[in-house]
């Protein structure tokens, strides 16, 4: 870890828009995105690469290996706040890997996660424009943790009766 540097062409953004083409054309239930955090070569814009990576169908946990602690200033850009938004709105996380202990325990928790998800669905009517729907996920016991798609892009969620049926 002490020989991490950054360098090369990156080009996080652009990888990013291909995430919805990833998750219709595979079995792939979660991408890793292994950076640096410096995107020097995209052509896709950063804003642009947010709107894409939320019509994913997966989520997408970061691992971010950029500027460690002890090392000062770095020579070189991390856009935590892109990596943190891009894991949130896919129901990711991001993990920033500093030190050889913070390997270990990313590994535990992405697989622990791994081994404990559930697929919640969504009906949608069909009909109207297509737009942008923000989601929230309350559970009834407090204590536990929870990861969840914070929104789709699709047709408005269908209106369902307590019986079952479609209003």
């Amino acid at each position: 870890m002490d020989s991490w540097q950054p360098y090369g062409v990156s080009m996080i953004y652009d990888a990013v828009s291909w995430l919805p083409d990833l998750s219709r054309t595979s079995f792939s239930t979660t991408v890793l995105l292994v950076t640096d955090g410096a995107d020097n070569a995209s052509v896709i814009e950063a804003e642009t690469s947010g709107k894409i990576a939320r019509r994913a169908a997966v989520p997408v946990y970061v691992l971010s290996l950029g500027p460690r602690r002890d090392r000062g200033v770095s020579s070189f850009s991390l856009d935590r706040h892109l990596l943190a938004a891009l894991a949130r709105a896919t129901g990711g996380r991001l993990y920033e890997i500093r030190r050889e202990e913070d390997v270990d325990q990313m590994c535990s928790d992405l697989l622990g996660r791994m081994r404990s998800q559930y697929l919640l669905g969504i009906a949608t009517s069909g009909e109207g424009a297509v737009g942008d729907h923000t989601l929230e996920v309350v559970l009834r016991k407090k204590k536990l943790d929870i990861w969840y798609r914070r929104g789709y892009r699709g047709f408005d969620p269908l209106e369902i009766n307590h019986d079952g049926r479609k209003k």
